[in-house]
């Protein structure tokens, strides 16, 4: 399943998972990423051997955190293997559960991830008759009083189901913390301004994320390597030169590995 976020893949995970009456076992792929040697490929097999003979949907989300791709020059050796290590268990997974995947990025996903999946969804984000009804559906037992949805929905360009309805249920806290007994028009276009300014927070935190996942990454990858060039008998030292690193701190990459 790909598209922005907000536009209904979990949803749709879990009303799948109702309508074929299976457990959902939700992974953040992100939340599985380790500093520490060999890790995250411990944490995947763990979640696929967990799901093994089970009923249900695995639902790996964030899936473009370890599902990049191999031949990108840019990309560091851990994730290389990483996905080589998802592609073998993603082939053994059974058939009695389904295996369902999410991703806000699919131009980052590696060609053998693709076509280990039957099908592909697309989640668009909402015209502008689509976020007018789901404003519709979100107010139908709230009280309002001189709205044009129309018109709101004109205002809110580029936002997914999830700011819609984050935009209703703060108009609705707004109007209980003022004592109103409706939702006005103003009231929306208020909150409508307060969810851009989250929309725009959560972009840059995105981004810091992803900064701290590849860090994460990189130390592991530095840690291999030197616990590699250990085994080849270079002392501290020389290891500290050739990964940037103090003696002290490939000293404590190699104890970690033991």
């Amino acid at each position: 399943m790909c598209g922005p976020p907000g536009t209904g893949k979990t949803l749709s995970a879990h009303v799948l998972s109702n309508e074929l009456g299976y457990d959902t076992l939700y992974v953040r792929l992100d939340s599985l990423i380790s500093s520490y040697l060999g890790q995250t490929g411990n944490n995947l097999r763990k979640i696929f051997d967990f799901a093994k003979g089970k009923k249900a949907i695995l639902f790996l989300d964030e899936f473009d955190a370890i599902a990049k791709m191999r031949d990108d020059m840019n990309e560091l050796g851990e994730i290389k293997r990483i996905v080589n290590s998802l592609v073998q268990n993603i082939d053994m997974f059974s058939s009695d559960g389904l295996f369902l995947a999410a991703t806000n990025h699919p131009q980052l996903l590696d060609m053998a991830i693709w076509r280990r999946f039957d099908e592909v969804v697309w989640f668009d984000l909402p015209s502008t008759k689509e976020r007018t009804k789901i404003f519709q559906i979100h107010t139908r037992n709230i009280p309002l009083n001189n709205v044009d949805f129309d018109d709101i929905a004109d205002q809110t360009k580029d936002f997914s189901g999830s700011d819609i309805e984050q935009v209703v249920r703060l108009a609705a806290r707004k109007a209980v913390t003022e004592n109103n007994q409706s939702i006005s028009g103003e009231d929306f276009l208020s909150c409508i301004e307060t969810i851009k300014y989250k929309k725009v927070r959560q972009e840059i935190a995105t981004r810091e994320r992803n900064g701290f996942t590849r860090r994460k990454l990189k130390a592991e990858e530095l840690k291999r390597k030197a616990v590699e060039l250990r085994k080849e008998g270079l002392s501290l030292e020389e290891i500290g030169e050739r990964v940037g690193k103090s003696s002290a701190t490939v000293c404590r990459y190699v104890q970690e590995s033991r």
